[in-house]
């Protein structure tokens, strides 16, 4: 099992990366997730990902990084 991050900026991100995490949990990695606002990444959080709290924190230890965003202007 590896240890992947999704970093989610805005809340349409965040409904988007719900079916990303499904299929990773569903490959067996552990995921974790970061957002600067908590809020954004709870929906994620109630699927099974586990929070950081920094970028360093969802990063540490991490196979793979993933970072979705609402559209482009955000990224």
């Amino acid at each position: 099992m590896s240890r992947i991050v999704l970093g989610v900026s805005g809340g349409i991100a965040a409904y988007k990366a719900c079916e990303l995490l499904r299929r990773l949990q569903g490959a067996g990695h552990e995921v974790t997730v970061y957002n600067r606002n908590p809020a954004r990444v709870a929906p994620l959080v109630a699927a099974g990902a586990r929070a950081a709290t920094t970028p360093d924190e969802a990063c540490a230890g991490a196979a793979a990084a993933f970072s979705m965003t609402a559209d482009d202007d955000s990224s």
